[in-house]
């Protein structure tokens, strides 16, 4: 809505402003002081929109949630009132807002406790950042008390772990070795999604709980093709992205739109498909890491972005460590992304040999044959030509515009290309979805 509000307000007053794609990352840029963004060499009527968007938001009796830290901040430093006690948790993803709301809460008499993660500062991009135990140290005369001891994965899962921090002393385990992590290659991301439906369906048989099983990747695209797997497979999935306070609020004024339906926490028995950033707090008894390549894990970074470069090492550390007891981790020899590079990923690399179990390839053969017959058997159906040729047959029907998912209900088809077919779902968002192992009914 805000961003609404902005266009409409530069149209009205005919502003030149640039870059309008990033309108609320340069809105942001701005009240931190910076006018010019990108390559800009000269100023544009940014200032002058974001004077006239906080007029119109002031008549409008309107506030995003930025504007509820500060004005909260500044009636708590004029009403005199201060609590006694403060406590905050997960301090380390705190941004200078937030902060500034700490400040006016707490007087000389307040007693404030924070409890943190230097290793799980995953969200710079936020304003947070690992200095921010020193500087709350060095501003209250703070007492650090250091809590190393890791209760949670097995030794050999905290071992790996260790080699993405930056001093690996800072950790210690109470847990015995346990079993080794696999890691495992697939050709594409598609025939890695039905590999993990078969283990996890093969994991669950053992006696895991589905909801002690998850899959974790780095971007939230990922998860349709492994969402598509799952249901064919007849498995139980929560897809969810946890919420911050800002989305929250969001959800919770939001009217009816076309964006996905926003999800709940689940403490359903379904397997959990999340991105790295989602699982911070969480742990399950095995853990699915998809897509160690360069290009997803880690993202490209730009050169001499030191502290871009660590935040990614430590964003792979919350993964590994979300995992007590089976960690398995895998990349794409073709990852059909041209911003992805194939094979594995360098922090595959900085695992020692003796913390891997080696997966047994001959069943994994195996299974990379019955897929291969199950994808022939589907496309065969509809007289669809080989998987791995270039010519495909399959087409929804001419003039197509609505068709019907198993587990998203009807959708609009919003296109098509050689390979999958993009549909929007009035619940759930756009969703893409490969023509070689489509659930789409066409209506």
């Amino acid at each position: 809505e805000e961003l609404e509000l902005a266009e409409r307000l530069i149209c009205e007053h005919g502003l030149c402003v640039k870059y309008r794609n990033k309108l609320i990352k340069r809105m942001e840029a701005f009240a931190s002081g910076r006018s010019l963004y990108g390559v800009m060499k000269r100023g544009d009527d940014i200032g002058r929109l974001c004077e006239l968007l906080a007029a119109e938001k002031l008549r409008l009796n309107a506030m995003n949630f930025d504007d509820l830290l500060k004005n909260a901040a500044r009636l708590l430093r004029s009403s005199g009132w201060s609590p006694r006690r403060v406590i905050v948790d997960e301090f380390q993803d705190c941004d200078a807002l937030q902060t500034e709301l700490l400040r006016a809460m707490a007087s000389p008499e307040t007693k404030l406790f924070v409890v943190g993660d230097p290793n799980q500062v995953i969200y710079s991009w936020r304003g947070g950042g690992r200095d921010i135990f020193r500087r709350f140290a060095a501003e209250f005369g703070a007492t650090e008390l250091s809590l190393p001891v890791n209760y949670r994965s097995s030794a050999t899962i905290l071992e790996a772990a260790k080699f993405f921090l930056e001093d690996r002393s800072q950790l210690e385990g109470t847990r015995d070795p346990g079993a080794g992590i696999v890691v495992r290659n697939h050709y594409n991301p598609f025939l890695e999604a039905v590999s993990l439906a078969e283990t996890i369906w093969r994991l669950h048989e053992t006696g895991a709980p589905w909801r002690e099983i998850a899959v974790l990747f780095r971007l939230q695209r990922q998860s349709a093709a492994l969402e598509d797997a799952f249901a064919r497979r007849g498995i139980p999935f929560a897809a969810s992205a946890r919420k911050s306070a800002k989305e929250a609020l969001a959800a919770e004024t939001a009217d009816e739109t076309d964006s996905p339906a926003p999800q709940e926490e689940t403490t359903e028995d379904a397997v959990r498909l999340m991105t790295l950033h989602a699982c911070k707090g969480l742990e399950f008894r095995c853990v699915f890491i998809v897509g160690v390549n360069y290009g997803l894990i880690p993202l490209h970074t730009s050169p001499g972005r030191w502290e871009e470069q660590e935040e990614e090492r430590r964003l792979f550390f919350v993964g590994i460590t979300r995992a007590k007891d089976y960690l398995e981790l895998s990349y794409y020899t073709s990852p059909d992304d041209p911003r992805v590079m194939p094979g594995k990923s360098g922090y595959l690399s900085m695992i020692p040999a003796r913390l891997l179990e080696e997966p047994d390839e001959a069943h994994g053969e195996a299974d990379l044959q019955g897929y291969r017959r199950m994808i022939l058997e589907n496309r065969e159906k509809r007289g669809a030509q080989d998987i791995f040729g270039p010519e495909r047959t399959e087409e929804a029907p001419a003039g197509a515009k609505r068709a019907l998912h198993p587990r998203y209900g009807e959708g609009v088809v919003e296109s098509e290309d050689d390979t999958s077919y993009t549909v929007r779902f009035e619940r759930y968002g756009t969703k893409t979805f490969s023509k070689d192992f489509c659930p789409l009914e066409f209506l």
